[in-house]
């Protein structure tokens, strides 16, 4: 009732109705509406993530609750992916389609970006760059090893073993040294490590920053018990 004419904060209903919809149009009538929004709405959150703008728990948190519910929530999934017409879901197609989604401002996309469950970024849509939405529905990312600008290079991974895990990949693609600090220590990024070290990669910066941040979690853990 606030805006009848659709001019802005109506826009906000329609999280996942900028992607959703042109997989829908492909795809009906084999896929319903509800699993066409599904994926619609990670993929706009994980679009939302690539802005820096919402955070990579709040799009594990929104797939955890889609799952439960036995909703798609990617284009691989195989109630997508096994339909005939799923091999026209290509990206300029459905670039294509999304030109004339009504949220538009002629040839300028405007999508619905997050910036936490429950929260837009804007009190609208906000206007969204075709290679932005062309590098989220992509299936894959080329990685090409180079020289860093800045040598040594310095990152600061969040606690995420996920994440830690991929800064060591793109550590070892890399030249020259690259050191890391917030790694977070694991199983799984110690296998990381010794799976580097049979590749005749050198660890031995990256074993100290995973001690060092150890021995100040336990000093961290010891000070707040007593």
């Amino acid at each position: 009732m606030i805006d009848e004419q659709e001019t802005g904060l109506h826009n906000l209903i329609n999280f996942g109705h900028s992607i959703g919809p042109t997989i829908e149009a492909i795809l009906t009538p084999t896929i319903i509406h509800g699993e066409c929004i599904s994926v619609s709405m990670i993929l706009e959150a994980e679009l939302s993530c690539q802005m820096g703008i919402l955070s990579q728990v709040s799009i594990g948190h929104s797939s955890w609750c889609l799952k439960a519910y036995n909703l798609p929530i990617a284009l691989s999934d195989p109630c997508i992916a096994n339909i005939p017409t799923a091999c026209l879901l290509t990206i300029n197609h459905l670039l294509d389609i999304m030109w004339i989604d009504k949220k538009n401002s002629g040839p300028t996309k405007k999508i619905v970006i997050l910036s936490r469950i429950g929260a837009t970024y804007e009190p609208k849509a906000t206007v969204v760059k075709d290679k932005l939405i062309v590098k989220t529905l992509s299936k894959a990312a080329k990685v090409i090893p180079g020289v860093p600008s800045h040598n040594p290079v310095l990152m600061s991974t969040p606690d995420s073993k996920s994440i830690s895990n991929h800064a060591l990949v793109l550590a070892t693609l890399g030249k020259g040294t690259c050191r890391l600090t917030n790694l977070l220590h694991s199983d799984d990024t110690q296998i990381m490590m010794s799976a580097l070290k049979e590749l005749k990669v050198s660890v031995k910066l990256i074993v100290k920053v995973l001690i060092l941040t150890l021995q100040r979690r336990v000093l961290n853990f010891m000070g707040r018990q007593w």
